[in-house]
């Protein structure tokens, strides 16, 4: 696929060079990615598009400047077959919105959209995206513990998540080895771990007759009591352990009336105050215990356990070993 490109000059163009830029940048993008609607957003436009795809992973490299794309019921109705798209932000900056949900990405981030509903992603100025193809098949199989999946789409996946992270070296290595002759075989073992990377971070459990949201708050509640002295234990970090979407764990703790980040501060208080209160509590130092369960701020670690059990921790620590 030979990409069209506009340059980037700091001049507007005038308003037919502008459209007919325009119109053989779109032409690209439906014989490469299938049927899309799109609209610029400035005076000027620059686009280009490069097929990158190796083997069955199907990927595309989409530079553009100021641009609205989306697919409506109408380029849907013209979609060969159910896919998803992974979109990964290499610069610049952009929003994906689907199904109410809005998504601000920027570098490393990346969101997924169902190609079989409407959806839109608008781009800021200089932005670089990869999009990638992913078989509903691959991402809407059941879970390991029970249930069907359900995707959630047009959530960020941050940079520097666990998924985020490694979903997007992949990704780049991929397209640096695409002028190398990869068998088929390779390129579908490249999806294959793309989906395996990706899954957990969007795929959310749909509870059956089974009671699974009971399992799956077990798991997590388990895992964070592990992770306690971890300072940098986060949602996204419980959520793939245990293989569930963050919004799947928040709609999982919430059924409980908790908090996800509360629970976590709350049980780190818990095992504070059991230590304050053991045999050996006259003697533990403040300030080493509030780092030892993950608090890495005395004040807040003070504040937060008065609010909890009503005393400072020194207090708390005199009141039960008068």
């Amino acid at each position: 696929v030979m990409p069209y490109f506009a340059s980037l000059s700091s001049q507007p163009l005038d308003r037919p060079n502008r459209d007919q830029a325009f119109e053989q940048w779109l032409a690209t993008v439906h014989r490469v990615c299938g049927e899309f609607g799109a609209e610029p957003r400035g005076e000027r436009f620059a686009g280009r598009l490069s097929d990158l795809s190796v083997g069955s992973l199907r990927m595309s490299l989409a530079e553009s400047d100021q641009l609205s794309l989306f697919k409506n019921r109408q380029h849907i109705g013209h979609a060969r077959e159910h896919c998803f798209y992974a979109v990964l932000q290499l610069s610049g900056e952009s929003w994906v919105e689907q199904d109410q949900q809005r998504a601000v990405l920027n570098a490393g981030d990346i969101a997924v959209l169902d190609g079989v509903r409407p959806f839109e992603v608008n781009v800021s100025a200089q932005s670089r995206q990869v999009s990638l193809i992913l078989p509903a098949h691959l991402l809407e199989s059941r879970g390991a513990h029970g249930g069907s999946a359900a995707i959630a789409c047009a959530q960020r996946i941050g940079a520097n998540s666990a998924a985020g992270k490694w979903a997007g070296l992949l990704v780049q290595d991929a397209m640096s080895q695409r002028e190398s002759a990869l068998s088929d075989l390779e390129g579908e073992s490249l999806l294959s771990a793309l989906v395996s990377l990706l899954k957990p971070a969007v795929c959310s459990l749909v509870p059956d007759e089974t009671g699974n949201y009971d399992k799956i708050y077990q798991r997590a509640c388990a895992y964070i009591d592990a992770h306690l002295r971890d300072e940098s234990l986060t949602p996204e970090q419980i959520a793939q352990a245990i293989g569930v979407s963050v919004r799947g764990l928040y709609r999982v703790f919430a059924r409980q009336s908790l908090v996800v980040a509360k629970h976590i501060k709350n049980r780190r208080l818990d095992f504070c105050a059991q230590a304050l209160r053991g045999a050996q509590g006259q003697g533990v130092n403040l300030t080493s215990l509030s780092l030892e369960w993950g608090f890495t701020d005395a004040s807040h670690f003070s504040f937060a356990f008065k609010s909890r059990f009503g005393l400072s921790p020194s207090a708390y620590r005199r009141t039960n070993h008068q």
